[in-house]
């Protein structure tokens, strides 16, 4: 009799499992997701960065994928977005999402933000982070596009764009423009302004991400040292403008860190080694973005 309703349960908890596995409802062990890819699983991967490897996270909320429209744009005007391996292209996309839905855009001077505008402004930002866990700049919830050059309450100069402490990141949208079309030269206003915004993070310590912060007390000590200054200088790819004080030191070094990757390696290894771990990218090698890259200590 015991034996008999053993069974009738055994075979009851079988036939659940067995609707559930139909339905799809059972998720795969941990260890197994480990070993599976995006398009075998709903999940999207990023880069763990204390274990060099990537970790499977649970698929974004709705909300958080780019439109058709979005991507589009994406795919035609953002270079880099067609430089990423496949696998990678999703997760780009869905943190540009992340980045558009999570910020307030808002225009001056009669210009209303379009769709073209917040999917570069914000590519601009993820491609700066995309090496980083703590991605999202989340000190900074607005961001401000005039049409052109304009003239600051703040720091009362015409600027191309600046970035408040206030929480505020501000763009000339013409200047914003020429920098994406001119990828080569040391000048990108997208990521001159976003590193200010890392900065800022970083020297609060507003900043979760485990390379960003240790690479921000590495830059510190860096720029402390006598021969760095003049290192920089004889390069030949610094304006006289990144030596007016530390931030603009670190947002010049990023523009060549993106732009002139391979000269900024070859005649400045030490500050490139600095940048590529603190963003967690190495836009001179071919594989630009890693799970393995090494610590900057290494």
């Amino acid at each position: 009799m015991i034996f008999a309703v053993f069974a009738i349960v055994i075979h009851f908890v079988l036939l659940i499992f067995f609707i559930q596995w139909k339905l799809g409802m059972l998720e795969p062990k941990k260890e197994e997701m480990g070993n599976m890819s995006p398009d075998e699983y709903p999940f999207y991967y990023k880069l763990d960065l204390s274990h060099h490897r990537l970790r499977p996270l649970p698929v974004v909320r709705p909300g958080n994928y780019l439109t058709v429209e979005e991507e589009d744009i994406l795919r035609k005007r953002f270079r880099y977005y067609n430089e990423l391996p496949l696998w990678l292209q999703p997760r780009f996309c869905k943190r540009v999402a992340h980045f558009i839905r999570h910020k307030d855009f808002e225009g001056r001077q009669d210009l209303e933000p379009t769709t073209e505008m917040k999917v570069l402004i914000s590519a601009a930002a993820i491609k700066l982070t995309f090496g980083l866990d703590d991605y999202m700049l989340d000190h900074f919830r607005k961001i401000i596009v005039y049409p052109e050059i304009y003239y600051s309450k703040l720091s009362k100069t015409y600027n191309k764009g600046e970035a408040s402490e206030h929480g505020i990141i501000v763009f000339s949208w013409d200047n914003f423009v020429e920098s994406l079309e001119e990828f080569d030269n040391g000048i990108n206003l997208g990521f001159h302004e976003y590193s200010h915004a890392l900065l800022m993070m970083c020297s609060n310590t507003d900043i979760g991400d485990p390379c960003a912060r240790d690479g921000y007390g590495q830059l510190s000590l860096l720029l402390s040292a006598d021969h760095l200054s003049t290192k920089v200088r004889e390069t030949g790819l610094f304006r006289d403008y990144a030596f007016k004080n530390k931030m603009e030191f670190f947002a010049v070094s990023v523009e060549n860190f993106f732009e002139r990757p391979v000269q900024l390696r070859e005649k400045c290894r030490e500050l490139y080694d600095l940048l590529r771990f603190m963003l967690n990218q190495d836009p001179a090698a071919e594989v630009k973005i890693s799970t393995e890259l090494p610590r900057y200590s290494e």
